[in-house]
């Protein structure tokens, strides 16, 4: 048995130990080359989003470095299991447009079907929309209920 192996694993998880759905302002400015301005972007992102999925969304965030979103990402994990959800079926276009994924014009084509057709029962109803595409609705999926 290799004695090193239990020693990298601990030090490859240590690496990215900041959840970046639960981490700070405190904790992000921890990692080098976030500062106070890039942590308040990162934060209002993930509020906005109802929690990241994916380290890539990290890139969607204006105003941050690339050397510095590099830092970052060799840090973070995602623990996706708390992400906040849009109850399509109820949510506001108020309340859908706050959403970074659902333009003006996609929260009117859901209120539209709901008042014409009725519930959205999945995704699948998305698709017969000619206001999203097949990235929109895969972007969308996480974060989106049907209840």
């Amino acid at each position: 048995i290799n004695q090193r192996e239990p020693i990298a694993l601990m030090e490859q998880v240590a690496a990215h130990s900041l959840n970046i759905n639960t981490a700070d302002s405190a904790a992000l400015v921890a990692v080098d080359g976030i500062g106070a301005y890039s942590a308040q972007k990162i934060l209002a992102y993930r509020q906005a989003l109802g929690g990241f999925v994916s380290l890539r969304q990290l890139s969607e965030i204006k105003g941050l470095r690339a050397e510095n979103l590099e830092q970052l990402i060799q840090v973070a994990l995602i623990d996706s299991t708390k992400v906040r959800k849009i109850d399509i079926n109820r949510a506001s276009i108020k309340i859908m447009v706050a959403h970074p994924y659902i333009a003006y014009s996609q929260a009117v084509a859901i209120d539209d079907w709901r008042r014409e057709r009725g519930r959205i029962d999945s995704l699948v109803n998305l698709s017969f929309l000619e206001e999203f595409t097949p990235s929109d609705i895969e972007r969308l999926q996480p974060y989106l209920t049907f209840e």
